[in-house]
């Protein structure tokens, strides 16, 4: 079975359509002011950057998590050489993996690497996403002088600023509001882990992932916010992944939107 990888070059055509119908090539953002990198040129390579970490995550998803079997990684029975065959279709092109391991450690130790890519990725896709936000609409977040750069900020915090901004009616509750509070409850039960989990990734030691008697899980010091099924690694990264594909392409369409009927447009 060839699986067909993320594709959201019909909504990033869409959104370059539209903006290029409201602003002619010589003028800048005034967002530019804040950051010089909040440019109108970089909307492109953003979508492009989200879309390649996309495709990244969902092959790591069919490569090691869609079929793991929980009992051979635990150990609760004994190892057997595990194959993985898989082949996926890119623009008509088929990209063919084929991986072999015979020896437990070094497939669990694939297979905690490949999560913890799976995981930065997946949090920075949502950076990617600020960034775009922030060039196309009116200024979400601003810091300080004009001379500093956008620090990054995790998206949980972001919309928090969305939040206060609506709440003195600075911002309306408009459809990209909407669309925020369509997807709430992945924001506040999961991303919060994503967030824990990059962090560890990135400047912490412990396992990500720990064996849980017959199951392979994700370390509850991460996790409080999820329920005891959500803890499986296979079950987390399908929901993360599922959910992040469509917050995109809805994000990405609504922003589209926006452009459109130029109301939190800065042009």
């Amino acid at each position: 079975m060839v699986v067909n990888l993320v594709d959201i070059s019909l909504e990033k055509y869409t959104l370059m359509e539209a903006l290029n119908n409201k602003i002619t090539l010589t003028m800048t953002s005034p967002n530019e002011i804040f950051n010089k990198d909040l440019r109108f040129d970089q909307i492109e390579s953003i979508c492009d950057s989200i879309e390649s970490k996309l495709r990244k995550c969902q092959k790591i998803l069919e490569l090691y998590f869609s079929a793991i079997n929980h009992d051979l990684i635990t150990g609760t029975i004994p190892f057997h050489t595990v194959s993985i065959q898989k082949s996926f279709d890119l623009s008509g092109s088929v990209i063919i993996y084929n991986r072999s391991y015979n020896e437990i450690n070094v497939y669990r130790e694939e297979v905690s690497s490949e999560f913890q890519s799976f995981v930065i990725d997946i949090a920075t896709c949502y950076e990617n996403l600020i960034r775009l936000t922030e060039i196309v609409l009116k200024k979400i977040v601003i810091y300080g002088k004009q001379n500093n750069k956008n620090q990054s900020i995790t998206f949980d915090v972001f919309r928090s600023y969305w939040d206060n901004l609506v709440n003195v009616n600075y911002r309306t509750d408009d459809n990209m509001y909407k669309c925020l509070k369509k997807h709430l409850e992945f924001f506040e039960r999961f991303y919060p882990v994503i967030t824990k989990l990059r962090n560890r990734a990135v400047h912490g030691y412990k396992a990500l992932l720990i064996a849980d008697s017959i199951t392979y899980i994700i370390n509850p010091e991460c996790s409080n916010h999820l329920k005891s099924t959500e803890l499986q690694c296979d079950i987390f990264v399908k929901k993360v992944f599922e959910s992040t594909k469509i917050i995109i392409t809805d994000f990405i369409k609504e922003l589209t939107q926006e452009i459109e009927i130029n109301r939190h447009i800065p042009i």
